[in-house]
């Protein structure tokens, strides 16, 4: 099983030379796909829940984040947001979802993109080849959506203010970082990876924000339960079943030391790490 580590962001306007991923997919009697997570809610009840998706992003009391953030944060918040917004833009957005808005700005302008690059070519190249995909998709039944969006717009201030300066952190510090990384990925540099892989702390205080209520936590912990064992027993399979199979994986299911790789190898699986190689983009 060759496996293809995935990164996000990449380059925007990445030329990816994928002579060596395509030869090895043509040869290759199966293609794994890490798994998606779909809420099964049903359309028509997806769009009468909008509203309130949509209320979801804002203060609850109506509150402005000049009110909700200490003048110190605050100014810190309108020196980034400056060149991407004007004076009064998402004012009356939550914490969480102001910073999300000027991160996905702040990629924009950076030349970043987290759009699904590299698996639409791998998908590209599957159907050339006609190598059936496996895609699972984990569909998560939630009871009362509802009280799932009434239950996030209900979170803690200083939980949501956490995630809010986690992200003004990244923006000010982690763009540059996240370049170096696009281009480590891009040459094969798997070290450089690894030690300019992203800490998980950011990530979590952000987590926290969706997994704070016990309904949320709940589902998100079934979630990932159902994904990794979805994981394994597809890998488990293809290994059984086929000569060569050609998976793909984030970058941080592969380095992480609990990720999935770390698992197969805990297991008795044999591991290779890939030897640096020729750029695979530019």
């Amino acid at each position: 099983m060759w496996v293809l580590g995935t990164l996000s962001p990449l380059p925007r306007e990445i030329t990816w030379r994928s002579r060596q991923v395509e030869e090895t997919i043509a040869s290759a009697q199966e293609i794994l796909v890490q798994e998606s997570v779909q809420a099964d809610i049903g359309f028509f009840r997806a769009i009468r829940l909008l509203p309130a998706a949509l209320r979801a992003r804002r203060n609850p009391d109506g509150a402005r984040l000049k009110d909700v953030l200490s003048p110190e944060l605050y100014a810190r918040w309108s020196s980034l947001k400056e060149p991407y917004f004007d004076e009064n833009d998402l004012e009356t957005y939550r914490p969480m979802m102001a910073a999300m808005s000027l991160y996905y700005e702040a990629l924009e302008k950076a030349g970043l993109t987290e759009d699904a690059i590299v698996l639409r070519t791998v998908r590209k190249l599957a159907k050339k080849h006609r190598v059936p995909v496996t895609a699972p998709r984990i569909k998560l039944k939630l009871e009362n959506p509802r009280q799932l969006l009434k239950d996030l717009t209900e979170t803690p201030r200083d939980i949501d203010i956490a995630c809010f300066v986690s992200i003004l952190d990244l923006v000010e510090n982690e763009i540059p970082q996240m370049k170096r990384r696009a281009r480590a990925w891009a040459v094969g540099d798997v070290q450089a990876l690894d030690r300019l892989h992203a800490s998980p702390l950011r990530a979590q205080s952000c987590l926290n924000v969706i997994t704070h209520s016990p309904r949320l936590r709940e589902q998100y912990a079934k979630a990932e339960t159902l994904a990794r064992a979805e994981w394994k027993a597809n890998v488990e399979r293809a290994l059984s079943q086929n000569e060569v199979t050609f998976a793909v994986l984030s970058m941080a299911s592969i380095l992480s030391p609990d990720g999935r790789i770390a698992q197969m190898k805990a297991e008795g699986y044999v591991v290779e790490s890939p030897a640096l190689s020729d750029a695979a983009g530019q």
